[in-house]
């Protein structure tokens, strides 16, 4: 387990986003070769993914850290992680919604790191490798695996989400836990003081819906974009 304490946190943060968005711009520039070594590169991705998962759970319980209170894989990206491993080892296609819509909100761990850049001490290289490998897999699933999404399946997901959000409300001040995005009360509270958790679940679930249209309109655009260039070369 290795903390990012040992540097200023605006480099840390710097060099995370420039180190996703030069991944980012490659996948657009280099499609074909990247799909040229999509197996030896998925392999990396799972060899990643089964250290992250280990270090995130297995090794908790084996040094005596692992509490129900902080442990469980009760956040989107947690559960995503999992997924992404599923494919990377099967390429099942029938999950790339999930990854594209669901999966893709790791992005906002690349640029929104748990709060303020300066908490980035606090976070452990697994958290980097999984919201770095999760915010690149939408791009990876429009112009690599030409992933087409549908719109039942963006407001299928929004759904999900916002139902899953306030099921877990009554939950988390039960039990005095931070799941689902309760911790995400505190940010949204220095934009909106006194935001309820109600009001706080409904604007975040609004800002998922928004967040998925962007993706799915990038992604009618890509498609389009491939299409004009396949009937321009014939």
């Amino acid at each position: 387990m290795l903390y990012f304490d040992f540097i200023n946190p605006y480099i840390i943060y710097s060099a995370y986003v420039t180190i996703t968005i030069g991944l980012i711009v490659f996948i657009f520039r280099r499609p074909e070769g990247i799909k040229q070594y999509k197996k030896p590169l998925l392999t990396i991705v799972a060899i990643l993914l089964i250290y992250t998962q280990t270090m995130r759970y297995l090794y908790p319980i084996f040094i005596g850290t692992f509490t129900w209170q902080e442990s469980l894989p009760f956040y989107v990206c947690r559960i995503t992680s999992p997924v992404l491993l599923y494919y990377a080892i099967t390429r099942d296609k029938r999950v790339e919604g999930f990854l594209y819509f669901l999966g893709g909100t790791g992005i906002w761990g690349v640029f929104i790191p748990n709060g303020p850049i300066a908490n980035i001490g606090e976070l452990t290289e697994y958290f980097f490798i999984d919201h770095l490998l999760l915010g690149l897999t939408s791009f990876y699933l429009i112009k690599v695996e030409r992933y087409a999404p549908s719109y039942n399946t963006l407001v299928m997901f929004t759904f999900m989400f916002g139902v899953t959000l306030f099921l877990f409300m009554p939950l988390n001040l039960y039990l005095g836990t931070e799941y689902f995005h309760k911790r995400d009360l505190d940010i949204a509270r220095t934009i909106f003081p006194g935001v309820s958790y109600i009001t706080f679940g409904i604007l975040l679930t609004i800002a998922l819906f928004i967040f998925f249209n962007i993706y799915y309109f990038m992604a009618k655009k890509v498609i389009v974009s491939e299409q004009i260039k396949t009937a321009m070369e014939f």
